[in-house]
Order: C-alpha cells, then structure tokens, then sequence
C-alpha cells in the first residue's frame, strides 16, 4: 500500500530542510518534535493551520513518529546529507553541504510553507530542552485523547 504522508522520501526531505533551518548540531528528540509540531502545528498550539490537514490521529504519532525520524536519520547520514555526531548524551545531527544542496533544489509550495513553519516553531520553542519538548508534545496528546 502506498503511503499518502511520511513516506521515506518525504520523511528524508522534511528532516533535511528542519536541519536546513536550524544549522546546529540536534537530538533525534529535537528533529521528531520539530517535524511533529510543523506537521500539526495548530493541534498543538502553534500555528493557525495543521500542513497534514486537521486529524486527531496525529496525537497517537508521537513514538511512531520518532521510529520514522529514526530510520530517516539513518538513511540521511548512510547517503551522505547528514553528519552524526557522538556525545554523552546520544547522536546528534547537522546538515552538510550535500543536504544543503538538496534543499536549495526544492521549490514548490510545500517545502516553502513547511521551511517557514520550522522557523516559527523554532521562534516559539526557544529555550526549551529536549526533554521539555517531548514533555509538551506528550502532554498536548495526552490532553486530546
């Protein structure tokens, strides 16, 4: 059956263009709750619109969610679009030039709109650990459920 959302290859170029936005090294937690927010932004408080369309599946996706930017992110490093990095605290993950490459290659409305939705996202979490960004996705699922 084919996937109509978070398909490998839109999971990859979702992952790419939030690691586009950010340019610093980030968690595999940072990267799930990003895309999940940008994904559902109004669900979860954010913004005016959900990119995914309106759907309260979208609150059971937290662990499955992470499992796809897992795989993802596996997929990104072993082509080459992203650099892992050990620390004590588990991998984190940039973008490299190829990733870049890629991103500045897209160019439809989609990627414009998600892009944009990453920075505010970003704006509005600033400051918040990773731990506190798994804790407010957890809590607003929690809450809708």
């Amino acid at each position: 059956m084919t996937q109509i959302f978070n398909s490998e290859l839109e999971v990859n170029l979702r992952i790419l263009s939030i690691l586009a936005v950010v340019r610093d090294s980030v968690s595999l937690d940072y990267i799930t709750t990003m895309d999940l927010f940008t994904t559902y932004g109004k669900n979860y408080k954010f913004t005016e619109e959900n990119l995914h369309g309106d759907s309260s599946y979208n609150f059971s996706e937290i662990a499955s969610r992470r499992t796809l930017v897992n795989r993802s992110l596996k997929s990104l490093v072993t082509k080459g679009l992203v650099k892992a990095e050990k620390s004590s605290n588990g991998f984190y993950y940039s973008i490299n030039e190829d990733g870049k490459n890629i991103c500045n290659a897209l160019d439809t409305d989609y990627h414009r709109k998600y892009s944009e939705t990453v920075k505010i996202i970003i704006q509005k979490t600033h400051g918040l650990s990773d731990a506190q960004l798994v804790r407010y996705a957890t809590k607003q699922s929690i809450n809708k459920e």
